[in-house]
């Protein structure tokens, strides 16, 4: 499954969120199908992500990702990392 969330950060007159999934292979498959450049993919303390602005977490909702809050966001990722270890 892969998730947005409902975080409104502003960057250089654009609104972003985040993108994560429950694998990665899932969240690059989705970040291609919406036209997000892989090359955008970030690694922080979350994991690797995607910042997306409005436009495209409107298509990935279109394509079947999820929308979330900011704090089932933060519960997604705490799973996945101690699902890797």
């Amino acid at each position: 499954m892969v998730y947005v969330d409902d975080t409104q950060e502003r960057y250089r007159g654009k609104v972003l969120c985040y993108m994560v999934a429950d694998t990665e292979a899932e969240m690059h498959a989705m970040a291609q199908l919406i036209g997000v450049r892989r090359r955008w993919c970030r690694t922080d303390l979350y994991g690797p992500l995607y910042r997306i602005c409005r436009a495209m977490k409107a298509r990935a909702i279109r394509n079947g990702a999820k929308e979330v809050t900011q704090r089932e966001f933060v519960q997604i990722v705490r799973r996945s990392k101690r699902e890797q270890v």
